[in-house]
């Protein structure tokens, strides 16, 4: 996935959240059970859950990169691909904590249909972001090609 799409994506779930926001709140509100019960502690959760396991991804993802970087003993070759590794790791800590900030702000902040539609659809936006970088750092893991070096050189091969 690109960046182009990425962001297409994004663009398009704030275009119909804002839509439903303005048209029928009630529909992404409180009165939406599933939503009602999701966003709150269960919410915070699922970003804790995935955050711990992409975290622990991204570090496997670093050692590689040490590895290949030892293996062709060039140092900072892969400076590129750790900029976005670690950029990835440090927006979805950063939504984390804006999650967190949802959940805390939204039952004192939210008085009506559309107070509570914004934070759900916040919500929901915070978790497709995370999956949107969950889906950035496995495309990079499966950029990881395995390099097999031949210790016969008359091998041809």
């Amino acid at each position: 996935m690109t960046k182009g799409l990425a962001y297409g994506i994004l663009l398009v779930f704030i275009a119909i959240s804002l839509c439903l926001m303005a048209a029928r709140p009630d529909w992404i509100a409180d009165n939406n059970r599933f939503l009602r019960d999701f966003v709150n502690h269960e919410f915070i959760n699922v970003l804790g859950i995935t955050l711990a396991v992409t975290l622990a991804s991204a570090a496997q993802i670093h050692l590689a990169f040490n590895r290949i970087e030892e293996q062709h003993r060039v140092r900072n070759a892969l400076e590129k691909s750790r900029a976005q590794l670690r950029s990835n790791v440090y927006w979805l800590i950063s939504l984390f904590a804006l999650g967190v900030a949802v959940v805390t702000v939204k039952p004192i902040a939210s008085m009506n249909a559309t107070g509570e539609a914004f934070f759900n659809m916040t919500a929901l936006g915070i978790l497709l972001c995370h999956v949107l970088i969950m889906t950035a750092l496995t495309q990079l893991v499966f950029a990881i090609e395995p390099e097999f070096f031949d210790d016969d050189p008359g091998n041809g091969t």
